[in-house]
């Protein structure tokens, strides 16, 4: 069976503990699967990471500071949160410059401070069938910041019962067959309005993604964001305008099977449907496009391999070992990955070359290049590997000092990068 794994599989198969910083292409092509986009918004966080709330920061100024920032912005305690609206709802990113990766592609390099992202400055690089150019970037990326940030207020304004691990310990006791109420909170991908009337938003559909027109049932109980003000009706809003909702919803149905842990498979409709925030967005519709987004991949370091770097592209599965079973009590230090061009290989190893110049050297049971070009290939287009390829490979190591020569019961998994901008595309090695 064909098997194309993108950013967010490879993601899903590291090691707990391990912090993902891959954010947006995570999220975009977490959505995109066969040019089939689902109707949630992923956002992925590290639990165990506290991230520094805009109160917080005040609490760090000096009182007579915060009283001149209180009566320069005309706010009371009570209001604070417009405040908040308009930084978080209108990220800003700065292009710092344009150059050539090692493999010839553009590289951009952003600050994204602004955007509340805590790395500062980021480089991308552009792929080669992209959909955007080096001139659209900035605007892709900042509309991405924008949906993040958006996201992660929605989980504040959401109801506790709404979210996904509100219940967990009381859901066990429910069993197959027996009647169920489950509850979920839907963010909205970009969307472009087309009319409203009568309190019903009508938003355009998308062909490309097989998106039919909806409308949003907007309610009494709906609040409307414009410029960073929230309001009671949509007065504000007109067609060609790119929003982003929070729906609730409620299912009750007969369960499926007995639930487990916190899931439950329910045969049943949503019986009670609520569209509680409709957020205009700072930037035209075009700029939320997810394969414009996909169009970018950002340059990170290599697990545990800084000097050089990784991009998450997608890719397919040469090997997939079971190295984990052999390093259950490993941390996150002990994780590493690496890309590199494929320098040579033999009945009982392969090499690869980082972009640093440095070689590490993979000591292999049998030829697992040679394996997958004979038994593998035809399943991928009849893909073949050769010298100069790009691989990526995971693997475990007691130090720094052994990241170099790696043994075959130390391999995670080993996989031909691709250069994809959705899971529709034609193969097409990196």
């Amino acid at each position: 069976m064909k098997t194309i794994l993108t950013d967010y599989d490879l993601s899903q198969c590291r090691p707990q503990g391990l912090v993902i910083n891959t954010q947006f292409t995570e999220e975009v092509m977490n959505r995109i699967a066969s040019l089939e986009i689902k109707t949630q918004l992923v956002r992925t966080r590290s639990v165990n990471k506290t991230k520094e709330t805009f109160f917080m920061k005040l609490r760090k100024l000096p009182l007579t500071v915060m009283i001149l920032l209180v009566l320069a912005l005309g706010i009371t305690l009570s209001a604070t949160s417009y405040a908040m609206y308009e930084i978080f709802f209108k990220p800003e990113v700065t292009q710092k410059s344009v150059g050539t990766t090692i493999d010839g592609r553009t590289e951009l390099a952003f600050d994204v401070t602004a955007c509340g992202d805590t790395k500062g400055n980021t480089k991308y690089e552009l792929k080669r069938n992209s959909t955007i150019s080096a001139n659209q970037a900035k605007q892709v990326l900042q509309a991405q910041c924008e949906l993040n940030l958006i996201n992660e207020w929605f989980d504040t304004v959401t109801p506790e019962k709404y979210k996904p691990m509100y219940g967990t310990t009381d859901r066990a006791k429910y069993k197959a067959g027996q009647t169920y109420t489950s509850y979920n909170a839907t963010p909205s991908f970009a969307l472009e309005i087309s009319s409203i009337k009568n309190g019903k938003i009508r938003t355009n559909g998308d062909k490309k993604y097989g998106i039919p027109d909806t409308t949003l049932d907007t309610s009494k109980l709906t609040k409307y964001v414009i410029d960073g003000r929230i309001q009671d009706t949509s007065s504000s809003l007109k067609a060609g305008d790119a929003i982003t909702a929070l729906t609730l919803e409620e299912y009750t149905g007969k369960l499926e099977s007995d639930c487990q842990g916190w899931e439950c498979n329910i045969d049943g409709h949503p019986t009670k449907t609520i569209v509680s925030y409709v957020v205009k967005l700072a930037l035209p519709y075009k700029a939320y496009d997810p394969l414009a987004a996909q169009s970018l991949t950002e340059l990170l370091p290599c697990d545990n391999n800084p000097q050089d770097i990784c991009k998450f592209n997608g890719g397919i599965p040469v090997y997939m070992g079971d190295a984990f079973t052999n390093h259950t009590n490993a941390g996150p230090e002990d994780y590493y990955r690496i890309q590199g061009k494929l320098v040579r290989y033999d009945p009982s190893s392969f090499v690869l070359k980082g972009s640093s110049g440095k070689l590490y050297t993979f000591r292999t049971a049998f030829d697992r290049i040679t394996d997958f070009n004979v038994n593998k290939s035809a399943d991928y287009d009849n893909t073949v590997i050769k010298v100069g390829d790009s691989l990526s490979v995971s693997y475990y190591a007691a130090s720094p000092e052994l990241a170099t020569a790696v043994d075959d019961t130390d391999i995670n998994e080993i996989l031909l990068d691709l250069e994809l901008v959705s899971k529709g595309d034609p193969i097409k090695k990196y």
